[in-house]
């Protein structure tokens, strides 16, 4: 007889999505990055700035953020917090001078 298991192993799967930043940036020195604004970090967000990150490290984008807030009702983890985690440049309320320089 034939061994038949439930849900036993799982398998990776990738849909193909497109990320269209909010703005992009040109500084006087001609280097460029992009920005993100976000007034709530919503889960689904965070996730899909995992995956930005994930397959495209050199990208240059960093986020902007109205509050800097936690990420969910109860949560010590703030939106700055998150934003280091993952490897994010981030500022809150204004575009930092240093950023365009």
């Amino acid at each position: 007889m034939e061994d038949l298991t439930y849900e036993k192993h799982s398998l990776r799967y990738v849909l193909p999505k497109k990320y269209i930043p909010d703005f992009e940036v040109t500084t006087k020195s001609g280097r460029k990055f992009f920005i993100e604004v976000k007034g709530y970090l919503r889960p689904e967000d965070r996730t899909k700035m995992v995956a930005v990150k994930f397959n495209n490290p050199d990208a240059d984008i960093r986020l902007l953020f109205a509050k800097n807030q936690p990420i969910s009702k109860g949560s010590k983890t703030t939106y700055m917090d998150w934003a280091r985690k993952h490897g994010y440049q981030a500022a809150v309320g204004k575009i930092p001078r240093e950023w365009l320089k």
